[in-house]
């Protein structure tokens, strides 16, 4: 149609759909609904019959809603699976996915739980050693001594500064 120059819109692919050669409606069903859009597209004023949102308005107007597994607009070839692919209706598939989902799902959380589970520990032993080393150091030194710095193992020292106090 868009080759022959004509309008592609959905209201011009059903009345093409529905004419034959020399444009004569293929049945009275088709005559009667060509006749309606006709009528519809007469009572708008002429700047619109040509847009397509008005044109489309008139078709479902007139045919109402496409019905469940229904492609009226396309002619009698096309069937609902080539224009709008096929579709998963299965229970059984959509359970398969669900699961497949829930299993990828788990997988994750379990892998990042485990990483995070996995980093405490290693600081938990690391903070179980400083103690420890602390400790050592404590009674090896004596109760008089500096503490020891637990994250570089150094002495820590005090310094004791004088303050002056003006008047």
């Amino acid at each position: 149609m868009e080759e022959a120059g004509k309008p592609t819109d959905t209201l011009s692919v059903y009345i093409e759909m529905h004419t034959d050669l020399g444009g004569n409606p293929k049945d009275d069903y088709a005559a009667a609904l060509i006749h309606e859009f006709n009528k519809e597209l007469n009572d708008l004023p002429m700047e619109e019959r040509n847009l397509v949102e008005k044109r489309d308005k008139i078709l479902m107007d007139v045919l109402g809603d496409e019905g469940h597994g229904r492609v009226r607009t396309r002619g009698s070839g096309p069937t609902p699976s080539k224009i709008y692919g096929k579709k998963v209706t299965s229970p059984e598939l959509d359970s398969s996915y669900k699961e497949r989902l829930r299993s990828e799902i788990v997988q994750d959380l379990s892998k990042e739980f485990e990483d995070k589970f996995n980093s405490m520990n290693s600081q938990i032993e690391f903070l179980k050693f400083q103690l420890l080393l602390s400790k050592e150091q404590e009674q090896t030194m004596g109760a008089s001594t500096s503490p020891i710095n637990a994250t570089t193992g150094d002495q820590v020292h005090h310094m004791s500064i004088d303050h002056e106090v003006c008047d």
